[in-house]
C-alpha cells in the first residue's frame, strides 16, 4: 500500500513465460484481445505468502543462496508510480534476465502507485525510518546470507531510497571492504 507500516517479509511467486524476449514484461491487453493473463504468455504475479519475522525471511534466503552453484543475491528497490505487483514482476524479470544463480529479494517501499503521488512518493523516500530499514536490511543481505556476489538494482525514485542508504551503511564503518558487487 501506499503508507507505511511496520517491515514485513514473505514470499512472491512470478510466472515468467519461456518464449519471452529479455527486457520485456508482456501483460494481457485488451489491444490484443487478451482479457485474462495466460501463464504461457504473460508475467504475472501468481502468490504472495507472508512469512512470520525477519529471522525466518533471511534462514530461506539464506538457504536459496547455499542451494545456488555462483552464490548470489540480488536486490530490486522500485521507482516512484509502482505497486507491490508490478515492482515484484519487474524484479522477476529482472532476475531472469541477468540469469541469476541466487535469490531474488524485491525490497518495496511504499509507492502511491498513482501518477498523482509524485510529492507523496517524495516524502516517503526521505523518511529518516525507511532510510534505517533499507540499510539495515542490505547489510544483512551481504553479511548473513553467505551471497559471495550482491547486486544492487533500483529504478526511478528507488535510487534516492538506495543511495541513501548506501551513504548510511559506509558511514558506519568507512574502512570496510565492499559489501556488494553491482549498484546499478
Amino acid at each position: 500500500g501506499g503508507r507505511r507500516g511496520a517491515l514485513s517479509f514473505g514470499v512472491a511467486e512470478v510466472s515468467v513465460p519461456r518464449d519471452r524476449a529479455p527486457g520485456s514484461i508482456p501483460r494481457p491487453s485488451v489491444w490484443t484481445f487478451e482479457f485474462r493473463p495466460d501463464p504461457n504468455k504473460h508475467m504475472i504475479l501468481n502468490t504472495v505468502t507472508p512469512i512470520a519475522d525477519r529471522d525466518s525471511f533471511f534462514r530461506r534466503v539464506t538457504q536459496v543462496v547455499a542451494d545456488s552453484g555462483r552464490k548470489e543475491a540480488f536486490v530490486f528497490v522500485h521507482g516512484y508510480n509502482t505497486s507491490f505487483e508490478g515492482a515484484a514482476i519487474r524484479a522477476a524479470q529482472l532476475a531472469v534476465d541477468m540469469n541469476l544463480d541466487g535469490a531474488a529479494i524485491l525490497y518495496s517501499w511504499p509507492s502511491r502507485a498513482s501518477l498523482l503521488g509524485y510529492a507523496a512518493d517524495t516524502r516517503t523516500v526521505a523518511d529518516e525510518a525507511l532510510l534505517d530499514d533499507v540499510a539495515a536490511f542490505l547489510t544483512q543481505v551481504a553479511n548473513e546470507t553467505g551471497a559471495e556476489r550482491v547486486h544492487l538494482v533500483a529504478h526511478s525514485m528507488g535510487n534516492r531510497v538506495l543511495m541513501r542508504a548506501l551513504d548510511r551503511i559506509a558511514a558506519r564503518d568507512a574502512e570496510s571492504e565492499p559489501l556488494f558487487n553491482e549498484v546499478v
